[in-house]
């Protein structure tokens, strides 16, 4: 799961500036194989999707804001 978080969140780093002016700022985008596959409108719904489409651990979410949040 570890590669899978840190290649998609690369892959959506350099997605963010564009994202941040389009109709999906403030979703949250699921992401897989270092590609966004749908937006949500809630994270957890997001969560959801991905356990249903890919199982646990080969998908990841991240929400669409410039604001970092500290994880630990």
């Amino acid at each position: 799961m570890v590669s899978q978080v840190r290649s998609n969140y690369e892959a959506f780093k350099k997605l963010l500036p564009g994202l941040l002016e389009g109709k999906n700022a403030g979703k949250s985008a699921l992401m897989s194989n270092g590609k966004i596959v749908e937006f949500y409108n809630d994270f957890a719904d997001a969560v959801r999707a991905g356990n249903a489409k890919f199982g646990p651990e080969n998908f990841s979410v991240q929400r669409v804001t410039a604001k970092k949040k500290k994880l630990g």
